[in-house]
């Protein structure tokens, strides 16, 4: 004849967290010491063993609430690495981003070096039809200069000779500076690119 509920004693001692074992052991005493109390047969040996079973269930509780404790505290521990390696990935994460954008940029300045080279080399090949336009009004001049020497030159044609030599002295001067800028465009985006 049962006194209690097994199944009720033993749910409801797993809800102060002890084990499912030890909670039906506990139970088990218990039932024994009702059952002996209902049925009157209970001697005072029954009772120094259930004592001693009931003392021995009390150190198995609170072993088991030392360990407990230790599982709590690395279960805190984990949580704690866990959340260093969440920030160390995140950490990775934003240097690989910053990488990216680094490499973007450094795609867009060969971009733009590439077509500052291109845009020189047009200028280069500008110069060169410039080159040979100067060496065209050269020669002009140099018909001119033999005409004059040969015709005796008014002071007229010598103006006109010396209006070309000051275009064509003007038109050396600028192709020069164009030049020395375009040279000094390329080495300062060839530094930048190193």
């Amino acid at each position: 004849m049962h006194a209690i509920d097994t199944h009720k004693a033993v749910t409801r001692l797993e809800t102060t967290g002890m084990s499912r074992q030890t909670a039906e052991a506990v139970v088990e005493i218990f039932d024994t010491v009702a059952n002996a109390a209902a049925t009157d047969l209970a001697t005072k040996a029954d009772l120094g063993a259930v004592a001693a079973n009931v003392q021995h269930l009390d150190d198995r509780v609170e072993d088991l609430g030392s360990t407990v404790q230790h599982l709590n505290e690395r279960v805190q521990h984990l949580d704690d690495r866990v959340q260093d390696l969440g920030n160390t990935v995140q950490h990775l994460s934003d240097r690989m981003q910053h990488l990216d954008d680094r490499v973007q940029d450094l795609g867009n300045t060969v971009q733009h070096l590439s077509e500052r080279m291109q845009h020189l080399d047009d200028k280069v090949e500008g110069l060169g039809s410039t080159v040979q336009h100067l060496s065209e009004k050269v020669q002009h001049l140099n018909d001119r200069v033999v005409v004059v020497e040969q015709t005796m030159a008014t002071k007229s044609d010598l103006a006109e000779v010396r209006t070309d030599l000051a275009e064509v002295k003007t038109d050396i001067i600028r192709w020069n500076v164009g030049l020395i800028l375009g040279v000094a465009a390329v080495m300062i985006a060839a530094v930048k690119l190193i």
